[in-house]
């Protein structure tokens, strides 16, 4: 228990606290009288809430301040399915339900259109009249995949009359006549498998060609940020960032790309919208962490400063001192009856710590308000 003479020489705070706002943009002062002080002042009354109080050790520390960003997770890769003649919709797998290679994505008047794996798109009829091409070497890597090559076709950009032979058995096996010739609008060549993110049209809808039949996407999520143009600089492809899902969980991710700027809404940022803005997408770390989630707003937190090796105290330990700027109650031996300022400047803060120099050492205990 200090004595009265302890007691009058220690100068007179206000305690402030040094509390976070959401992107650490400043900080925000909660004043009120020093706690310690008041409880010196009467013993009795607040003898509980020295007991309550409680300390920390200045520690040396790396500290990442980041910056947050409104953003979008969902199903990477979307894109729309067209009609690829006029007709009557008669069969749309489920919505969320995925299509692999050789199985149906849609069908019109009965009639199914295939999905096949290749980065290139059909942009012609294969068959032997046109022999030759890049395209050929997709489809027959796909006769391949699918067992109907039977040994006897080489995968090359050649077609010949054994990948004649095999797409007449893929044909067959898909309930098209059996032509040998592969026409335009019946199989559709995607990078990989496709879930069906929505419906553009009902079963039983008259369609046209080209018209939106079905939205697909591939099977990972990932993160999608519009954040101002100004702020590009933050965003760098392999930089890992944290993501805030919504309840409450965070898991990390990896900017993938970086998109150019464009004129447009940015979300979350009002008066901003209609001006320049960024498109960042973020893979995530593990696919199995989001569970449902699917086109649910979360928070992209972006490194912007780091600090390293840096004495820090946690915010809560440091406060405004009545002579201006801030200090921090050093406990000697972790004793909080006899703790006293000690001013204090700060620096970098994040993740609940703050940078302080001053005369302050590693190892030295803080006193934390309740």
């Amino acid at each position: 228990m200090a004595d009265a003479g302890e007691d009058s020489a220690r100068p007179e705070t206000n305690r402030t606290l040094l509390w976070a706002g959401t992107a650490f943009l400043g900080l925000c002062i909660v004043a009120g009288i020093s706690i310690i002080a008041a409880a010196r002042n009467n013993d009795d009354e607040n003898s509980s809430v020295l007991a309550n109080m409680r300390t920390a050790k200045v520690e040396q520390r790396d500290l990442v301040e980041r910056k947050n960003f409104p953003a979008i997770l969902g199903f990477a890769d979307q894109r729309r399915v067209t009609a690829s003649s006029n007709g009557t919709v008669t069969s749309l797998p489920t919505e969320g339900s995925l299509v692999a290679q050789g199985e149906t994505l849609y069908e019109i008047d009965n009639s199914s259109v295939i999905l096949l794996y290749g980065k290139k798109p059909a942009w012609r009829p294969l068959s032997i009249e046109n022999s030759k091409g890049p395209d050929i070497r997709q489809l027959e890597e796909n006769l391949v995949a699918l067992g109907y090559a039977k040994g006897a076709v080489t995968v090359d950009e050649t077609f010949t009359t054994a990948t004649a032979e095999a797409v007449k058995r893929l044909q067959s096996a898909v309930g098209h006549s059996q032509t040998g010739t592969i026409d335009i609008g019946r199989f559709v060549f995607l990078s990989g498998p496709q879930r069906i993110g929505a419906h553009l049209a009902q079963i039983g809808d008259r369609v046209r060609t080209g018209a939106p039949v079905i939205a697909l996407t591939s099977n990972n999520r990932e993160v999608v940020v519009r954040a101002p143009a100004l702020e590009q600089k933050l965003f760098t492809i392999g930089e890992e960032v944290l993501i805030s899902l919504p309840a409450s969980d965070t898991i990390t991710g990896t900017i993938s790309s970086v998109g150019q700027i464009v004129i447009g809404t940015t979300p979350g940022q009002g008066e901003e919208s209609g001006r320049s803005y960024i498109e960042v997408h973020v893979d995530l770390a593990n696919q199995s962490t989001t569970g449902d989630l699917d086109q649910v707003p979360v928070t992209v937190k972006v490194e912007k400063e780091r600090a390293e090796k840096v004495l820090a105290v946690p915010i809560q330990a440091v406060f405004a001192a009545d002579q201006g700027g801030f200090a921090v109650e050093v406990a000697p031996g972790g004793n909080i009856k006899k703790a006293v300022p000690v001013p204090v400047e700060t620096g970098l803060y994040g993740g609940g710590w703050v940078q302080v120099t001053g005369d302050i050492k590693e190892g030295d205990i803080v006193v934390i308000a309740p």
